[in-house]
């Protein structure tokens, strides 16, 4: 696997459908954020599209969405982040992903992953449309999966063999990540399309790691060494 900088790359070198993801935010919203901010800053112009809705305060909840292309638009609510991150397959999300039945939401986004696993690799052969967008993994600000979130999605989820790195970043600080504040910000995490996650303190992965450093799905509190620490990601 070729692993660079502030970017996300895949271990199995299949080319990111980056037209899938533009049909996929089927929704007006969609106008992303892909102005670079400078280092450690982030700009709601930059990172959230749309107007804020009416009454909104100036710290109202915001939930990201990563594109394979390393795009990432930032809604409102967290039904709005998850209809488009499904491709507009799951629209009843709740608006406070602490309100989210884990198992049931867990069970439907993995769900879509077998789905689309299970199509042809060779889809101009097959006739078949593009494959979707899966979700891989979602970060949370706050423990017990609540808070803004940042939902990361690929067009193919994980091998199942923990001895791969399928997909990472390298530098939550460095762009195209620093758009969203997560750096340093993230309380717990999800996984998703057999995939299993490993936050590190440091960039480049290194330093202290989520649960020793053994991957894992969930992790409801990332443990008090590494609670607003995490600076870089690893999905095995």
């Amino acid at each position: 696997m070729m692993e660079f900088c502030g970017t996300i790359v895949r271990s199995s070198g299949m080319a990111v459908n980056r037209a899938t993801w533009l049909a996929g935010a089927l929704l007006a919203v969609m106008a992303g954020c892909a102005v670079e901010p400078a280092a450690g800053t982030t700009s709601d112009q930059q990172a959230t599209p749309g107007e804020p809705a009416a009454g909104s305060s100036a710290h109202a909840s915001r939930h990201c969405v990563m594109a394979p292309s390393g795009e990432t638009t930032c809604f409102g609510t967290f039904t709005e982040a998850i209809a488009v991150a499904t491709a507009g397959e799951i629209t009843d999300a709740p608006a406070d992903p602490a309100l989210v039945d884990q198992p049931s939401f867990g069970a439907r986004i993995n769900a879509i992953a077998e789905r689309i696993s299970s199509q042809p690799r060779d889809r101009a052969a097959s006739g078949i449309a593009p494959r979707a967008n899966v979700v891989i993994g979602i970060a949370y600000k706050d423990s017990n999966f609540g808070g803004d979130t940042w939902v990361f999605i690929q067009s193919h989820g994980c091998d199942f063999n923990l001895s791969t790195i399928d997909f990472s970043v390298a530098n939550l600080n460095a762009s195209p990540f620093d758009c969203c504040g997560f750096n340093d910000e993230i309380g717990s995490y999800r996984s998703f399309s057999g995939c299993q996650t490993v936050l590190y303190e440091d960039w480049f992965w290194t330093g202290a790691a989520t649960n020793g450093g053994t991957p894992s799905v969930d992790e409801s509190f990332v443990g008090g060494a590494m609670d607003d620490r995490a600076s870089s990601i690893r999905w095995f």
